[in-house]
């Protein structure tokens, strides 16, 4: 297991440890689901709109790197 993570434009960041790239984009799309996106946008985001959980999941795609 290795140590990855994804840092969003506002600082957040989520860590995971997974056996490869592709496992860590796996966990961390499924930590961020539909009412996980909303809750970060609330707390994170005030005033922005939640965007489509297709395009989150294709953020923490591009974005995810090993620690």
């Amino acid at each position: 297991m290795s140590a990855f993570h994804m840092t969003c434009a506002c600082g957040h960041d989520i860590k995971v440890d997974a056996k490869d790239r592709a496992d860590a984009v796996s966990k961390i799309q499924g930590i961020m689901n539909k009412d996980a996106i909303a809750a970060h946008f609330k707390e994170k985001h005030a005033g922005q709109g939640v965007p489509p959980v297709s395009d989150v999941h294709k953020m923490i795609a591009e974005k995810t790197v090993a620690a």
